[in-house]
């Protein structure tokens, strides 16, 4: 097993053996939305893809003298022989995300991570869309308050769902909530 750790910004290299496979993980970390793209864009010409993708708002420690506040983006990748195809967002609005999800989802992908984060005002989506053969029975729901979120959670897990997914963040008006369930 090899470990490389850096940190701000920069790669950390995990290379695991899992039986006779190889898996290399790369981590970015606290990233501008412009330097997050072009690091995904470096790792997936590299053969990697996102398996984890996450933002939330900074806190004051982390900005320079007359930065504003902004979102840090993180996300986890992996190299692997093959691969699924797959589609990930990150930073949009929850209007592009509902466009995204009708997208994809009607070209038999399904989201497989969903991160909420609030910042300025507004609601930031990431997301990984997985084309999945054999899909079992799920729904997804995102822009949820926590009343809505209680609801939806309580019912669908009497229909025998189980919540697979769950990102929240808070707002001034209370928690915001993006989740999965699935049979």
């Amino acid at each position: 097993m090899k470990q490389i750790h850096r940190v701000f910004g920069l790669a950390v290299i995990l290379l695991t053996a899992h039986g006779f496979t190889q898996t290399q993980q790369t981590q970015l970390n606290n990233l501008t939305s412009a330097e997050y793209q072009t690091q995904f864009n470096k790792l997936v010409s590299h053969g990697y893809r996102p398996i984890k993708i996450w933002s939330k708002a900074l806190q004051v420690i982390d900005y320079q003298p007359g930065e504003t506040p902004r979102l840090g983006f993180w996300g986890r990748f992996e190299r692997v022989p093959s691969t699924t195809p797959w589609v990930a967002r990150h930073g949009i609005t929850g209007g592009a995300y509902q466009r995204e999800f009708e997208t994809w989802t009607r070209q038999g992908y399904m989201p497989t991570d969903i991160n909420v984060a609030y910042l300025n005002g507004r609601a930031s989506y990431c997301v990984i869309f997985d084309k999945v053969d054999n899909q079992p029975a799920w729904q997804a729901r995102h822009g949820l308050n926590y009343s809505t979120y209680q609801n939806i959670n309580t019912s669908l897990i009497n229909q025998g769902y189980r919540r697979r997914i769950t990102s929240s963040c808070p707002t001034p008006l209370g928690p915001l909530y993006a989740a999965l369930w699935a049979k």
